[in-house]
């Protein structure tokens, strides 16, 4: 089971009104992305992989989509790491 984030309603698909091209995602595409927040210039940036294990879900109180992902490397029962939709820079169905 997937926990979803409090106040969070289900999207159908993953978009940020950020202006940037945010990649669509479903469960099972394998993603990079870019830890933290959008812009956040104040640590090294170093990408992350991992598989996309539900349903992207839209917070529309802090404007966010949040997406499950599974680390590469992690057991198969292991909770999922909630991401920033805006924070993906590659997807690709596997």
């Amino acid at each position: 089971m997937v926990n979803r984030h409090p106040d969070a309603t289900p999207l159908g698909g993953v978009g940020e009104g950020s202006g940037r091209s945010v990649p669509a995602v479903a469960t099972g595409h394998r993603v990079t992305y870019v830890p933290g927040r959008p812009r956040d210039t104040s640590r090294r940036q170093l990408c992350r992989r991992g598989v996309v294990v539900g349903t992207p879900v839209a917070d529309a109180h802090a404007e966010v989509t949040w997406v499950p992902v599974r680390l590469d490397g992690h057991a198969e029962d292991t909770e999922p790491v909630w991401i920033r939709a805006d924070t993906i820079v590659d997807a690709v169905a596997v």
